[in-house]
This record gives structure tokens, C-alpha cells and sequence, in this order.
């Protein structure tokens, strides 16, 4: 499935993260495992491109993510490729038993060949090995307009931990009015145009071998 994602993210401190938490009713926790893939040299990374196996609920998703634009609200536009994996398959992915292209290179869909081969990221996919993996605990809120955020504590491998809020794939009209309530609890946010994935290469580079 090729979809396209829109969203802002906002950078919180731990204790406008409980603010909010405390602010809005929770509709659902959900406990994520992010297992990335890349070059040894981090291509995709240099590219703008997150290459993931999530885990959740038992299910696992591999996801190719390819960032577009920037815009000027500082909000992220990108492509997402994803196809759905057994238990089985995504072992075999993470113990190098197949290789990604068995899944997107090697696929028969017409749609995915061409959105493939429009990325050029065909010959990346073929070199990615795995690198390594995050935690995050997602919590969806719903605001006063009704509308879903998710609210994130990711773990890196560093063990230290961030706290970020996504407003993801809403009209303009929510979007503006979503974050016209966070700033209504007076709490204090960076906007983020940089991955998790961004963030989880830099937190591997500060570890001692």
C-alpha cells in the first residue's frame, strides 16, 4: 500500500508530555518496536529516508519512508510504502534469512515497481542490512475538536528518552485548530522537522564500542 503522510511534530519537555496526557481523554495505548534497515554508510538516512519493520499488537509492518517536502508551517510530507508481514517473515528479514527486495524489489505489483523505481532507492534496498531497534509507547488523545494526536515516549539506544507529540494527516482547518489548543495549556514545544529515525542514527553515534 503507497500512502501519503502529512505531519508536525512537536518536541516536549517530560513535563508538558504529562500535561497534555493529563489534559485529554486517552483512546488508546499502543507499544511500538521500531527495527530499521540501512547501508552500512546510512544512505537511506543521508537521503531523507526511514527503511522500518514495526512491531505492534503481535502485527508487523514493513515500511518504506520517503520525505518530500517541507513546508512552510513546518510541516513534513512524505510518501510511505508498506506491506504487511508474518511473524515469520519479519524474522526472517531481522536474521538475514531474505533480503528486503523480496518484498519491494522483488515484488510483481506494477504500482510498487513504479513508485520504486521513481525514488531510486531500488539499489539501497538491495545493500540495507539491519542496525538496530527503538521502543516507543504511542498514546492517542483526543482533543477538544475531536480529533486524534498521538502523544510518544521513544527509547533510544542510548537509553535516554524523548517525548514528542504528531498531529498526523488532518485537514488544514484541525491541524490549525489542534495546536491552537495545545497552546492554550501553555506548555513549552519545539517543532521538529527531523525522523525518529534521524535522531535514533545520532543516538548510535554516541555510543563507545
Amino acid at each position: 500500500m503507497i500512502e501519503q503522510e502529512r505531519e508536525i511534530k512537536l518536541l516536549l519537555s517530560e513535563d508538558s508530555y504529562v500535561k497534555v496526557l493529563n489534559r485529554f481523554d486517552k483512546a488508546k495505548q499502543i507499544n511500538q518496536i521500531n527495527y530499521y534497515f540501512d547501508t552500512p554508510g546510512y544512505r537511506l538516512s543521508k537521503t531523507g529516508s526511514t527503511l522500518r519493520v514495526r512491531e505492534y499488537n503481535g502485527k508487523y509492518t514493513l515500511t518504506l519512508k520517503i520525505r518530500n517536502s517541507i513546508d512552510q508551517n513546518q510541516k513534513v510530507l512524505s510518501d510511505e510504502l508498506s506491506v504487511s508481514l508474518t511473524p515469520s517473515e519479519a524474522s526472517d528479514l531481522l536474521n538475514k534469512k531474505k533480503d528486503l527486495a523480496t518484498y519491494f524489489g522483488g515484488s510483481n505489483n506494477e504500482e510498487i515497481k513504479e513508485f520504486l523505481a521513481s525514488t531510486q532507492v531500488s539499489e539501497t534496498l538491495n545493500r540495507a542490512i539491519y542496525i538496530g531497534k527503538l521502543s516507543n509507547q504511542r498514546i492517542q488523545v483526543t482533543t477538544d475538536n475531536n480529533r486524534l494526536i498521538d502523544l510518544d515516549k521513544t527509547t533510544f539506544p542510548d537509553n535516554h528518552v524523548e517525548y514528542e507529540l504528531e498531529i498526523e494527516n488532518l485537514s488544514e482547518k484541525d491541524e490549525i485548530e489542534c495546536v491552537a489548543i495545545i497552546n492554550e495549556l501553555n506548555i513549552e514545544y519545539k517543532v521538529s522537522t527531523e525522523s525518529k529515525y534521524s535522531r535514533f542514527i545520532k543516538a548510535l553515534e554516541t555510543i563507545p564500542f
